[in-house]
């Protein structure tokens, strides 16, 4: 089997962040059809209507007292992420219960804790302390258990979770006790596709901490045990091959196929053992192309790729008929795990916005990884934080319950420092009715600015800064059916925190209908690795003159335009260093 591992070179082992969920209905399209983009009417930069300060002018880009955002549609002014204003733990993901008040004859004199039991179960199931070396699938989602036992001087634990072949390595936050006795903790977890073979987990446990102080010294732990399992193969090959029933009233009709995916994802050669007669390509935005009547030149083999209007499109799969095999007319269904790339700029005030783009720039790389009927079960992305041109903090995070409605999924997110050292803790979270999962918590601190700015990467000569990369992996519990979900790069959002405590998200706009400002402009977009973004405060629209033009198309006062702006050369003040910082992220593909 091949399989994409998305790293940056010269990461070490993966791991991150803590635990927590919140459910979020946010994004969407505008009701009416704004004027066209007038650009002599933008406001006054710095300046905000309505300030509590009286609107006093403040330099671009740093904290505003008082904003108060015209709203995003679906976002809720004081609980912009739905119920939870908080990153909340979810029950389900992780749990403590108490099941007995009273310690047995499992501590040894002088312990204070020892597990008792530890194993790993299907995902809702029960679990078995007696199974040994279950198995488990790639893909699927788990449950760790762990059953242990306190002598009550300390009131709270925790407990770290390590698997290197399931790129685990969390620790819980403190889990208070109630007194002696034991208790059962579970975990939900994930088995990433491409681990199968041997594996285990490491289920350590010692006393937590309270603020800062650690209970008692000189107190017995950690107690550790290791649980052995084995991943199973479930994926599909990137060469897959067919083979044909053998009952049937003519199954010597039936074609022996096989197919192999283009290592660019544009193109699928397929053979078979009967001439081909029927080949339709499936694209990455769900269109399909027919390439019909092949069997009048008797050919057992062909590539295939997307010709007129659907030139240049990756494949998401393709269906091959030769002979009589299949039971439509399409033939039999080939999925494939495509890959892509998104670099994303983002505007960060919805009222008054200075219109550089620059407030966080992002590169994403993504890979989605399909089972046998071409549903997604997992999505692997790596996402680059280049530039931060705002004085304000962000949460850079995904729209789950917008993007894969209805989805039970587990997201591990890992987070490093440019030079593959860890920032931060391992965060898992899981959810059962949407979320949005946080990639970078804080754009401040995923991207520093250097001494004496308040911005980074975002004017000329100043100092650059080699921001973070996460490494994210989202897996369904249920595989997510062709056509129920939105395509890459799904539903990433910009979570803003003013100064004035009016928190909201910014979506990113991908098609017209997508949600656009007051004054007609989308206000997060995708552009080329070729881009090279505003320096701090320069409108775009004098930095790319034909973003206009765009904008207009974007709010459908305006037909499309023959060329998009960023596919033509900045004539005015760009940051100088954008080229290289987005060239000099290196990410690679681990067959």
């Amino acid at each position: 089997m091949t399989y994409l591992n998305v790293r940056r070179l010269g990461a070490t082992a993966v791991a991150i962040m803590a635990s927590a969920v919140f459910a979020v209905s946010c994004g969407g399209g505008s009701n009416s059809t704004p004027a066209q983009v007038d650009l002599n009417d933008n406001g006054t930069p710095g300046i905000v209507a309505g300030d509590n300060g009286g609107g006093g002018s403040i330099s671009v880009g740093l904290p505003q007292a008082g904003f108060a955002p015209d709203q995003v549609p679906g976002a809720s002014e004081d609980a912009p992420l739905g119920l939870n204003v908080d990153y909340t733990p979810v029950v389900g993901g992780f749990e403590t219960i108490k099941s007995s008040a009273k310690s047995s004859s499992d501590l040894a004199p002088g312990d204070d804790l020892a597990i008792r039991a530890a194993t790993i179960a299907e995902f809702g199931a029960e679990p078995d302390y007696e199974a040994e070396n279950p198995s488990f699938e790639e893909g699927g989602i788990v449950t760790l258990w762990v059953e242990y036992e306190v002598s009550g001087q300390a009131p709270g634990v925790a407990i770290s979770w390590y698997s290197a072949e399931t790129e685990i390595d969390y620790t819980s936050p403190f889990i208070p006790l109630d007194g002696a006795g034991t208790y059962t903790t579970k975990f939900t977890a994930t088995v990433p596709v491409g681990s199968a073979g041997p594996a285990s987990y490491d289920f350590s446990l010692d006393y937590g901490k309270i603020a800062s102080v650690v209970v008692g010294p000189g107190i017995e732990g950690p107690d550790t045990v290791n649980v052995p399992f084995t991943i199973t193969e479930v994926t599909p090959n990137d060469e897959e091959e067919y083979e044909p029933p053998t009952d049937g009233e003519d199954p010597e009709c039936n074609a022996e196929i096989s197919i192999s995916w283009a290592e660019d994802n544009l193109s699928v050669t397929t053979t078979a053992t009967q001439f081909l007669s029927n080949v339709v390509l499936q694209f990455e935005d769900w269109s399909e192309q027919v390439f019909a009547d092949l069997d009048e030149n008797e050919t057992y083999t062909g590539t295939f790729s997307g010709s007129g209007s659907n030139a240049g499109k990756r494949l998401r799969g393709v269906w091959v008929k030769a002979g009589c095999n299949g039971d439509q007319s399409k033939g039999v269904y080939f999925g494939n795990n495509i890959t892509g790339h998104s670099l994303m700029v983002w505007e960060d005030l919805i009222q008054n916005s200075d219109y550089d783009y620059n407030d966080f720039v992002s590169s994403m790389y993504l890979k989605e990884i399909r089972n046998g009927d071409g549903d997604l079960i997992e999505i692997n992305l790596e996402i680059k934080a280049l530039a931060r041109g705002a004085g304000y903090d962000h949460d850079w995070q995904f729209n789950i319950d917008s993007a894969f409605p209805g989805a039970t999924c587990v997201a591990t997110i890992d987070q490093y420092y440019a030079t593959g050292l860890r920032h931060g803790p391992q965060r898992i979270w899981y959810s059962n009715q949407g979320v949005s999962i946080p990639v970078f918590v804080s754009s401040k601190q995923a991207l520093p600015a250097p001494p004496g700015y308040w911005a980074t990467n975002a004017f000329d000569n100043q100092p650059v800064v080699n921001g973070d990369y996460a490494i994210v992996k989202i897996q369904f519990d249920e595989p997510m059916e062709q056509g129920t979900y939105t395509s890459m790069p799904y539903e990433p959002e910009l979570r803003v925190h003013p100064s004035g405590g009016n928190v909201y998200v910014v979506p990113l706009w991908t098609k017209p209908g997508d949600y656009i400002d007051s004054n007609g402009r989308p206000l997060a977009f995708i552009v080329p690795n070729t881009y090279a973004w505003c320096a701090e405060s320069k409108r775009i629209w004098n930095v790319y003159p034909g973003f206009n033009d765009f904008a207009n198309w974007a709010n459908g006062s305006a037909s499309e335009p023959n060329q998009k702006f960023y596919d033509t050369a900045p004539v005015g003040d760009y940051f100088n260093e954008s080229y290289t910082l987005i060239n000099s992220v290196e990410f690679i593909t681990e067959l």
